[in-house]
């Protein structure tokens, strides 16, 4: 799990590198530099709105340094942050030792990881929302470093959900915007070459089936981290589906 403030960081590292090759790594380059870049793929509008200009560096600071103050008045938030900064320490950790850096910049590791992945909810997909929440260690046990799953934390505090990816027309993954309404909530996966899949978990509303989904899709990825894994996963939960 690599926890993120909002669905935009995902697409300016997903732009970064695509329009910045040359930036290997993002840690040790300075604030003003960051918000730059930032400038660019906003084209121009955070160095003309100071709110947008604090979002930006708020998010920032919370990829890198897992700062949380912007949680403050959010207890649930904060409990789960607290969850997820203890995710963060332990991905940096590598089997030779506690105190070895296993990936340090979330650049490098974005590059590294060969598939990605968003859950879609709303707060009307109760059941599938609170499972996440409940089991964010198991989630990033089984995916290990297949697969690198992105929260959003401006999704748990109710800032944005689903709809505003699908609305959006994002260019972050191909095909996001055409998700039907009624196929939420669910995950969609992408690689690093533009290839995406997407898993409907509608219909899937205890906690028992969306284990089982989640189990059988992370078998596949764990074989071989490629789309096409992703893509046989979604056709036998389809097909046990029908079959049910």
């Amino acid at each position: 799990m690599n926890p993120i403030l909002g669905f935009s960081m995902l697409e300016y590292l997903n732009w970064l590198i695509d329009t910045h090759p040359d930036i290997e790594t993002i840690r040790g380059v300075s604030m003003g530099r960051l918000l730059e870049l930032a400038d660019e793929f906003e084209n121009g509008d955070v160095r003309r709105n100071a709110d947008l200009e604090a979002k930006w560096e708020g998010g920032f600071r919370f990829l890198l340094n897992g700062d949380w103050d912007f949680l403050e008045g959010y207890e649930e938030a904060r409990h789960l942050a607290e969850n997820l900064a203890w995710q963060r320490h332990r991905n940096r950790m590598s089997p030779s030792g506690p105190y070895v850096a296993r990936v340090a910049d979330p650049v490098g590791r974005y590059r590294s990881v060969p598939l990605h992945g968003i859950f879609m909810y709303s707060t009307e997909d109760s059941e599938f929302s609170k499972y996440i929440d409940a089991n964010w260690r198991a989630l990033d046990r089984m995916s290990g470093d297949s697969c690198d799953m992105y929260p959003s934390m401006d999704q748990l505090i109710g800032l944005e959900d689903a709809y505003d990816l699908i609305n959006s027309q994002s260019e972050l993954v191909s095909g996001i915007s055409a998700i039907s309404l009624s196929d939420l909530p669910g995950i969609m996966f992408w690689d690093n070459h533009g290839a995406s899949e997407y898993i409907s978990f509608a219909g899937r509303d205890d906690p028992g089936a969306i284990r089982d989904a989640l189990r059988l899709i992370f078998e596949y990825i764990r074989r071989k981290a490629v789309i096409q894994k992703v893509r046989a996963a979604r056709l036998r939960l389809e097909k046990s589906a029908e079959n049910s």
